[in-house]
């Protein structure tokens, strides 16, 4: 009875249930038309989870599983939700993300300069150790560390007989004087070599160092015969002409400036600035009056004047007078007395005064020289200095004077040196 009952209320109520299933879809189906319709931009700051919690609750209200309802991304949610996942990355930096940041790039500052000087090492030891010349100077020392020259041609002509090129160039200075040494000694074994060019573009410099190479140029001649003509360009003055009088002659371009017979000694007297300015005071003990002299403190009398004369100027000077009288032919000590008082000549002047032989270019030398010496087209070939430690060092230390030590900058200043030197002073 019981179950006859249920099943006609069942029966029954069929009707009411399915009308109301009907209107749950109906419902169901606005919703979801109204969920699809895209809002304004400015009401939906919740961004694609907003429209999620709307299509659950229409999910809720229809009587269907939510999980069911929810739909993937767009394109263009998951642009934006990328966006902001990266902003938000870059917020979680912050302070120590920007300080490591900082900290890399000190870092690479700091060790970028010792990697290229590591690489410039690696390539002149290379350059150095597999270096096949045969014209590479090594007289002490390994290759890498000394370094040496390779040849180079100036002009082209005939290898059988040739000329070689020597230049000297700059302030003339003991490194000068020993690169000048090691070229021509190779010179000197080498049997293809029929003349000598000295190619001098300097306004002098050390006493010593002019000296020397005046030297090496008379040993050459006396130990080999072959000829050696000094061939002065721009400026080949003091020091400069010192050398070249060793030359059996002596040939300038056009323009250049020559002479400069002489000797200057320049020093310091530092006096005012250390004690007025510095307020530092110097202490000497010496143990003889003129031990110091010429004095950097303390004021110049006439006695030191003369002392300084006597013994420093004019024994280097006579002896520039006595060089140039023997190696002028033309010239007797007398007339080159007249022409050593520190004056300048350009190439003509030196002409007439018998300083110099003639008036050429290179090229027009080399025919000079192949006319005297009976060549045929005689190649004339340099040298270049090859890569190496030394080499590197020296140009960027020295010359560009980089990290100069203060006791090296002090000795310099310090120390009075005598110069067979031409130059303008204010």
């Amino acid at each position: 009875m019981d179950d006859d009952y249920k099943n006609e209320n069942n029966n029954e109520n069929q009707p009411f249930e399915e009308q109301e299933g009907r209107q749950g879809q109906d419902n169901s189906s606005e919703n979801e038309r109204l969920n699809l319709t895209p809002e304004p931009e400015e009401t939906q700051p919740e961004g694609p989870s907003g429209s999620v919690q709307k299509e659950e609750a229409a999910a809720v209200g229809a009587g269907v599983d939510a999980s069911d309802c929810k739909q993937e991304p767009t394109s263009g949610g998951s642009k934006k939700t990328g966006k902001k996942k990266e902003k938000s990355g870059e917020k979680k930096k912050g302070f120590w993300g920007r300080l490591w940041s900082a900290l890399k790039f000190i870092y690479m500052v700091i060790t970028v300069p010792y990697f290229i000087m590591v690489v410039l090492f690696i390539v002149a030891f290379l350059a150095a150790v597999f270096s096949q010349d045969d014209l590479i100077d090594i007289e002490k020392g390994s290759r890498f560390a000394r370094g040496g020259f390779n040849e180079t041609v100036v002009i082209e002509g005939e290898r059988d007989e040739r000329i070689a090129l020597i230049d000297v160039q700059n302030l003339i200075t003991f490194q000068t004087s020993q690169q000048f040494k090691s070229r021509i000694k190779k010179i000197e074994k080498d049997d293809s070599v029929a003349a000598v060019i000295v190619r001098v573009t300097s306004p002098g410099g050390s006493v010593s160092a002019s000296d020397q190479i005046h030297h090496y140029i008379q040993s050459f001649k006396e130990d080999t015969d072959i000829p050696v003509y000094s061939y002065m360009s721009g400026v080949a003055a003091s020091g400069g002409y010192y050398l070249s009088a060793a030359c059996d002659q002596i040939y300038a371009e056009p323009t250049t400036i020559t002479g400069s017979i002489g000797v200057v000694l320049q020093s310091f007297n530092l006096e005012t600035l250390m004690n007025e300015k510095l307020g530092v005071k110097n202490i000497t003990v010496k143990s003889g009056e003129k031990k110091d002299w010429p004095k950097m403190f303390g004021e110049l009398t006439q006695e030191q004047l003369d002392y300084v004369q006597n013994k420093l100027i004019n024994p280097p000077y006579q002896r520039f007078v006595s060089i140039v009288a023997e190696g002028r032919d033309k010239l007797s000590k007398e007339q080159v007395l007249k022409l050593a008082d520190g004056s300048i000549y350009y190439s003509e002047e030196a002409v007439n005064n018998g300083l110099i032989d003639g008036i050429s270019y290179l090229e027009d030398l080399r025919d000079v020289i192949a006319e005297e010496n009976g060549l045929e087209n005689p190649e004339v070939f340099g040298f270049r200095e090859t890569f190496s430690l030394d080499y590197l060092l020296r140009n960027t230390a020295e010359e560009t004077g980089f990290f100069p030590r203060a006791e090296e900058t002090l000795e310099k200043i310090s120390r009075p040196e005598l110069m067979y030197l031409w130059r303008l002073d204010n």
